[in-house]
């Protein structure tokens, strides 16, 4: 969260100074900068936290399932299993779910699929209950609900990946922008000169940045799949606790 806000000074830095530099109006850029840093701090640092959350979330998942069958093929023990998987969570989820032991396993695990998205989690808490009734091997139960799950994580490995190419590329781009205009400015300062002060010389520096705020906008919308904005929006944990 912290990170984001940061960035998003940066970039609110960046395209105000831009604006700044090729107008030559302190006003203009400064609006910029302002329309820029609010614009990031309410509305993409928020699609970025969700997302952020809820990659953490599944990669929990994957880490917890992987961990819980691991364990209980080994040691048969349900206790021992939850014990160790539990050491992978982090957030609210963790404090949360430690409040549930005196609840029975098949209560605890269902209580912690209220956290994790997707699917492959309520289909790991079927095996455990189908491994309960009938018994047999854990690994031979569940040995294709493993494979699933290594392999959406490996395919969200690979979507960070890319979206961290994406976020390179996105970024060289309107940094080169941003410095060709600056470049185009001090090197043309006679004809800047004239154009200083005409209305519509301003209005397309200032169409600039709200084209950058737009562009923004649906880089992170695309990257992260969020919207910009979450009816009723709570935090992880506080909505968690008001469902329970």
């Amino acid at each position: 969260m912290a990170n984001s806000i940061v960035i998003s000074i940066i970039v609110a830095i960046f395209f105000g100074g831009v604006c700044y530099a090729v107008s030559g109006q302190w006003i203009l850029g400064t609006t910029i900068f302002l329309c820029q840093l609010l614009f990031g701090i309410f509305v993409l640092v928020p699609m970025v936290r969700r997302a952020e959350n809820k990659n953490r979330l599944a990669q929990e998942a994957h880490g917890f399932i992987r961990s819980f069958i691991i364990t209980l093929s080994a040691s048969h023990s349900f206790d021992d299993a939850i014990e160790h998987a539990t050491d992978l969570l982090s957030g609210e989820e963790r404090q949360m779910f430690a409040e549930t032991s005196s609840y029975s396993v098949d209560e605890r695990l269902d209580y912690l699929g209220r956290f994790f998205p997707g699917d492959i989690y309520h289909v790991f808490s079927s095996v455990v209950h189908l491994y309960e009734e009938q018994g047999g091997e854990i690994l031979d139960v569940a040995g294709p609900l493993l494979r699933e799950s290594t392999r959406q994580e490996e395919e969200r490995m690979q979507h960070r990946r890319n979206q961290k190419r994406a976020i390179l590329e996105f970024t060289t781009l309107w940094m080169m922008s941003g410095l060709v205009m600056i470049i185009l400015r001090f090197g043309m300062s006679s004809f800047f000169d004239l154009l200083q002060g005409n209305l519509a010389y301003l209005a397309m520096c200032a169409t600039y940045g709200v084209l950058a705020m737009a562009s923004l906008f649906l880089f992170v919308r695309g990257i992260t799949g969020e919207k910009a904005f979450v009816k009723g929006e709570k935090a992880h944990g506080k909505m968690q606790k008001e469902e329970a």
